[in-house]
Protein backbone atom coordinates (compact mmCIF):
# COMPACT_ATOMS: atom_id res chain seq x y z
CA UNK A 1 0.00 0.00 0.00
CA UNK A 2 1.51 3.38 -0.95
CA UNK A 3 2.60 5.72 1.86
CA UNK A 4 1.15 9.15 2.60
CA UNK A 5 1.40 11.77 -0.12
CA UNK A 6 2.43 15.31 0.66
CA UNK A 7 0.00 17.94 -0.49
CA UNK A 8 0.24 21.68 -0.40
CA UNK A 9 -2.27 23.72 1.53
CA UNK A 10 -3.56 25.16 -1.74
CA UNK A 11 -4.25 21.70 -3.13
CA UNK A 12 -6.07 20.66 0.03
CA UNK A 13 -8.31 23.74 -0.03
CA UNK A 14 -9.10 23.43 -3.71
CA UNK A 15 -9.87 19.70 -3.43
CA UNK A 16 -12.19 20.08 -0.45
CA UNK A 17 -9.92 18.44 2.13
CA UNK A 18 -10.09 21.44 4.49
CA UNK A 19 -13.16 21.62 6.76
CA UNK A 20 -12.72 25.12 8.20
CA UNK A 21 -10.55 28.22 7.87
CA UNK A 22 -10.36 30.39 10.99
CA UNK A 23 -9.44 34.05 10.49
CA UNK A 24 -8.27 36.65 12.95
CA UNK A 25 -10.02 40.00 12.41
CA UNK A 26 -8.21 43.22 13.42
CA UNK A 27 -5.06 43.54 11.35
CA UNK A 28 -5.94 40.50 9.25
CA UNK A 29 -9.26 41.38 7.64
CA UNK A 30 -9.59 44.95 8.90
CA UNK A 31 -6.60 47.21 8.17
CA UNK A 32 -5.90 48.88 11.52
CA UNK A 33 -2.36 50.05 10.70
CA UNK A 34 -3.22 53.68 10.00
CA UNK A 35 -5.44 54.15 13.09
CA UNK A 36 -2.79 52.60 15.33
CA UNK A 37 0.13 54.53 13.82
CA UNK A 38 -1.72 57.80 14.10
CA UNK A 39 -2.86 57.13 17.69
CA UNK A 40 0.62 56.20 18.92
CA UNK A 41 2.35 59.04 17.06
CA UNK A 42 0.01 61.72 18.41
CA UNK A 43 0.12 60.51 22.03
CA UNK A 44 3.86 59.90 22.10
CA UNK A 45 4.55 63.33 20.60
CA UNK A 46 2.30 64.98 23.18
CA UNK A 47 4.11 63.28 26.06
CA UNK A 48 7.61 63.51 24.58
CA UNK A 49 8.06 59.75 24.39
CA UNK A 50 10.55 58.31 21.92
CA UNK A 51 11.59 54.81 20.96
CA UNK A 52 12.52 52.56 18.05
CA UNK A 53 9.40 52.96 15.92
CA UNK A 54 8.99 49.50 14.41
CA UNK A 55 9.57 47.81 17.75
CA UNK A 56 7.24 50.23 19.54
CA UNK A 57 4.45 49.67 17.03
CA UNK A 58 4.74 45.91 17.35
CA UNK A 59 4.69 46.12 21.15
CA UNK A 60 1.82 48.60 21.42
CA UNK A 61 -0.12 46.65 18.79
CA UNK A 62 0.33 43.43 20.73
CA UNK A 63 -0.89 45.11 23.92
CA UNK A 64 -3.96 46.53 22.16
CA UNK A 65 -4.73 43.14 20.65
CA UNK A 66 -4.68 41.65 24.14
CA UNK A 67 -6.69 44.29 26.00
CA UNK A 68 -9.22 45.56 23.45
CA UNK A 69 -12.08 43.51 24.94
CA UNK A 70 -10.98 43.72 28.59
CA UNK A 71 -12.89 46.07 30.94
CA UNK A 72 -10.86 49.08 32.09
CA UNK A 73 -10.82 48.07 35.80
CA UNK A 74 -9.15 44.77 34.92
CA UNK A 75 -6.64 46.57 32.67
CA UNK A 76 -5.71 48.80 35.61
CA UNK A 77 -5.30 45.80 37.93
CA UNK A 78 -3.00 44.06 35.44
CA UNK A 79 -1.32 47.26 34.22
CA UNK A 80 2.15 46.44 35.52
CA UNK A 81 2.43 43.21 33.52
CA UNK A 82 0.64 44.61 30.46
CA UNK A 83 2.60 47.82 29.98
CA UNK A 84 5.99 46.37 30.88
CA UNK A 85 5.84 44.93 27.36
CA UNK A 86 6.29 48.43 25.85
CA UNK A 87 9.98 49.27 26.19
CA UNK A 88 9.43 52.90 25.08
CA UNK A 89 7.60 53.42 28.39
CA UNK A 90 10.45 52.09 30.54
CA UNK A 91 11.35 54.46 33.35
CA UNK A 92 7.93 56.08 33.51
CA UNK A 93 5.75 55.80 36.60
CA UNK A 94 2.77 53.46 36.28
CA UNK A 95 0.27 56.33 36.48
CA UNK A 96 1.84 57.92 33.39
CA UNK A 97 1.87 54.57 31.58
CA UNK A 98 -1.83 54.24 32.28
CA UNK A 99 -2.52 57.79 31.11
CA UNK A 100 -0.58 57.22 27.89
CA UNK A 101 -2.21 53.85 27.28
CA UNK A 102 -5.70 55.21 27.90
CA UNK A 103 -5.08 58.05 25.42
CA UNK A 104 -3.80 55.69 22.74
CA UNK A 105 -6.66 53.24 23.27
CA UNK A 106 -9.28 56.01 23.15
CA UNK A 107 -7.89 57.54 19.95
CA UNK A 108 -7.44 54.13 18.35
CA UNK A 109 -11.02 53.03 19.03
CA UNK A 110 -12.39 56.20 17.45
CA UNK A 111 -10.11 56.07 14.39
CA UNK A 112 -10.62 52.34 13.88
CA UNK A 113 -14.32 52.94 13.24
CA UNK A 114 -13.31 54.19 9.79
CA UNK A 115 -10.67 51.53 9.10
CA UNK A 116 -10.66 49.98 5.64
CA UNK A 117 -10.32 46.36 4.62
CA UNK A 118 -6.92 44.83 4.04
CA UNK A 119 -5.84 44.49 0.41
CA UNK A 120 -7.46 41.58 -1.41
CA UNK A 121 -9.78 40.55 1.45
CA UNK A 122 -13.06 40.64 -0.50
CA UNK A 123 -11.60 38.71 -3.43
CA UNK A 124 -10.12 35.99 -1.22
CA UNK A 125 -13.16 35.55 1.03
CA UNK A 126 -15.51 35.26 -1.94
CA UNK A 127 -13.29 32.56 -3.44
CA UNK A 128 -12.76 30.62 -0.21
CA UNK A 129 -16.38 30.74 0.98
CA UNK A 130 -17.35 28.65 -2.06
CA UNK A 131 -14.96 25.90 -0.99
CA UNK A 132 -14.94 25.81 2.82
CA UNK A 133 -16.74 27.25 5.89
CA UNK A 134 -15.04 30.38 7.24
CA UNK A 135 -14.91 31.53 10.86
CA UNK A 136 -13.51 34.46 12.83
CA UNK A 137 -11.78 34.20 16.20
CA UNK A 138 -10.96 37.66 17.52
CA UNK A 139 -9.76 39.28 20.73
CA UNK A 140 -12.25 42.06 20.03
CA UNK A 141 -15.86 41.90 21.21
CA UNK A 142 -18.15 39.74 19.07
CA UNK A 143 -20.62 42.59 18.46
CA UNK A 144 -17.83 44.92 17.32
CA UNK A 145 -16.62 42.38 14.77
CA UNK A 146 -20.16 41.65 13.57
CA UNK A 147 -20.90 45.35 13.14
CA UNK A 148 -17.74 45.85 11.10
CA UNK A 149 -18.48 42.83 8.92
CA UNK A 150 -21.98 44.16 8.25
CA UNK A 151 -20.62 47.62 7.45
CA UNK A 152 -18.19 46.18 4.89
CA UNK A 153 -20.73 43.69 3.54
CA UNK A 154 -18.66 40.63 4.50
CA UNK A 155 -21.00 38.94 7.00
CA UNK A 156 -22.35 36.49 4.42
CA UNK A 157 -18.95 34.83 4.06
CA UNK A 158 -18.69 33.60 7.66
CA UNK A 159 -20.33 30.61 9.28
CA UNK A 160 -19.45 31.88 12.76
CA UNK A 161 -17.91 34.88 14.54
CA UNK A 162 -16.40 34.46 18.02
CA UNK A 163 -15.00 37.37 20.00
CA UNK A 164 -13.20 37.44 23.34
CA UNK A 165 -16.54 37.49 25.16
CA UNK A 166 -17.41 34.04 23.75
CA UNK A 167 -14.05 32.27 23.74
CA UNK A 168 -12.91 29.91 26.51
CA UNK A 169 -9.38 31.34 26.23
CA UNK A 170 -7.40 33.88 24.22
CA UNK A 171 -4.70 33.17 21.65
CA UNK A 172 -1.99 31.80 21.83
CA UNK A 173 -4.00 29.26 23.86
CA UNK A 174 -5.09 26.62 21.31
CA UNK A 175 -8.53 26.42 22.95
CA UNK A 176 -9.38 29.74 21.28
CA UNK A 177 -9.17 28.30 17.76
CA UNK A 178 -10.27 24.81 18.77
CA UNK A 179 -13.55 26.35 19.97
CA UNK A 180 -14.33 27.56 16.45
CA UNK A 181 -13.11 24.35 14.83
CA UNK A 182 -15.47 22.35 17.04
CA UNK A 183 -18.41 24.04 15.29
CA UNK A 184 -17.76 22.03 12.10
CA UNK A 185 -18.14 18.69 13.87
CA UNK A 186 -15.69 15.76 13.79
CA UNK A 187 -12.39 16.66 12.12
CA UNK A 188 -8.69 15.95 12.07
CA UNK A 189 -6.17 18.70 12.95
CA UNK A 190 -4.81 18.76 9.38
CA UNK A 191 -8.31 19.69 8.13
CA UNK A 192 -8.29 23.10 9.87
CA UNK A 193 -6.46 26.29 8.87
CA UNK A 194 -5.73 29.33 11.06
CA UNK A 195 -5.00 32.67 9.37
CA UNK A 196 -3.69 35.73 11.22
CA UNK A 197 -1.30 38.65 11.36
CA UNK A 198 0.10 38.00 14.85
CA UNK A 199 2.57 35.41 16.19
CA UNK A 200 -0.12 34.50 18.74
CA UNK A 201 -2.43 33.42 15.89
CA UNK A 202 0.27 31.13 14.55
CA UNK A 203 1.17 29.78 18.00
CA UNK A 204 -2.47 28.94 18.74
CA UNK A 205 -2.85 27.11 15.43
CA UNK A 206 0.41 25.23 15.83
CA UNK A 207 -0.46 24.14 19.37
CA UNK A 208 -3.75 22.74 18.05
CA UNK A 209 -1.97 20.94 15.21
CA UNK A 210 -3.67 23.03 12.50
CA UNK A 211 -2.29 24.53 9.32
CA UNK A 212 -1.13 28.11 9.91
CA UNK A 213 -1.02 31.04 7.50
CA UNK A 214 0.64 34.29 8.55
CA UNK A 215 -0.33 37.36 6.58
CA UNK A 216 1.87 40.44 6.93
CA UNK A 217 -0.96 42.97 6.91
CA UNK A 218 -0.77 44.12 10.53
CA UNK A 219 1.79 45.93 12.63
CA UNK A 220 4.05 42.91 13.26
CA UNK A 221 7.16 42.96 11.03
CA UNK A 222 7.44 40.30 8.34
CA UNK A 223 10.62 38.94 9.96
CA UNK A 224 8.80 38.41 13.29
CA UNK A 225 6.08 36.42 11.54
CA UNK A 226 8.71 34.43 9.68
CA UNK A 227 10.34 33.56 13.02
CA UNK A 228 7.02 32.08 14.17
CA UNK A 229 7.45 29.47 11.40
CA UNK A 230 3.94 29.38 9.92
CA UNK A 231 3.19 26.83 7.23
CA UNK A 232 2.64 29.71 4.83
CA UNK A 233 3.67 33.37 4.98
CA UNK A 234 2.24 35.92 2.54
CA UNK A 235 2.51 39.70 2.40
CA UNK A 236 -1.17 40.18 1.59
CA UNK A 237 -4.28 38.35 0.48
CA UNK A 238 -3.63 39.13 -3.17
CA UNK A 239 -0.66 36.74 -2.99
CA UNK A 240 -2.79 34.16 -1.20
CA UNK A 241 -5.59 34.39 -3.77
CA UNK A 242 -3.18 34.27 -6.71
CA UNK A 243 -1.61 31.08 -5.38
CA UNK A 244 -5.02 29.47 -4.84
CA UNK A 245 -5.84 30.20 -8.45
CA UNK A 246 -2.51 28.76 -9.66
CA UNK A 247 -1.04 32.14 -10.56
CA UNK A 248 2.52 33.44 -10.69
CA UNK A 249 2.98 33.40 -6.93
CA UNK A 250 2.34 29.68 -6.54
CA UNK A 251 6.02 29.32 -5.57
CA UNK A 252 4.91 30.57 -2.15
CA UNK A 253 3.55 27.09 -1.43
CA UNK A 254 4.80 25.47 1.78
CA UNK A 255 4.67 21.73 2.48
CA UNK A 256 5.00 21.10 6.20
CA UNK A 257 2.21 18.69 6.97
CA UNK A 258 1.50 15.28 5.57
CA UNK A 259 -2.03 14.39 4.55
CA UNK A 260 -3.13 10.97 3.30
CA UNK A 261 -4.54 10.65 -0.18
CA UNK A 262 -8.30 10.67 0.07
CA UNK A 263 -11.26 10.81 -2.23
CA UNK A 264 -13.51 13.84 -1.85
CA UNK A 265 -16.05 13.02 -4.47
Amino acid sequence: MPGPRKKTLYELINKGAIKAIIFDFDGTILDVNEPLHKSVAEVFQKHGIYGEWEQTMAQVGSVLDTVQAIPLPKIILEAYDIFNLVTALEGYRMIKKLRVAASIFSKYQKLAENAKLCQGVELLLAALAEKVPLYIVSHNLTIKVQESLAKHKLAQYFAGVYGADQLPALKPNPEAVAFAAAQVGPHKPEEIVVVGDMPTDIQAGQAAGYWTVAVSTGFIPYSHLEAAQPDLLVRNFVEFYDALEGGQNSHLEAIKKVAPVASHA
